[in-house]
């Protein structure tokens, strides 16, 4: 029983990040196939639990928790962006090189 209270920040901070990331992954990505849907919510827990880690506050563990849960709704969600953003990120860097080549 030691343990468990010794460790209590923890269990928080991956239980935060844990449900964040599955509201996210199932409510953002529901046509995805159900094994790109664990990955986003394996990194949704990842990214919540690094968040919060890094940012913990001994004295509030609730603290600890709400980082974990933000993180975990902002790290299932990253990927879904990024991969959206990426073509017109492409084409700008490719008009930008082709432009100062041509002049």
């Amino acid at each position: 029983m030691e343990i468990i209270y010794e460790h209590v920040d923890l269990i928080i901070i991956v239980s935060g990040a844990s449900i964040g990331s599955i509201k996210a992954g199932v409510e953002f990505n529901k046509d995805k196939r159900c094994v790109a849907r664990a990955i986003d919510i394996f990194l949704g827990v990842f990214c919540g639990v690094m968040l919060a880690r890094h940012f913990h506050n001994a004295g509030s563990t609730a603290l600890g928790g709400l980082l974990a849960l933000v993180g975990g709704v902002s790290g299932a969600v990253v990927v879904e962006v990024f991969m959206q953003m990426l073509p017109s990120i492409a084409k700008k860097a490719i008009k930008n090189v082709v432009e100062k080549n041509i002049k």
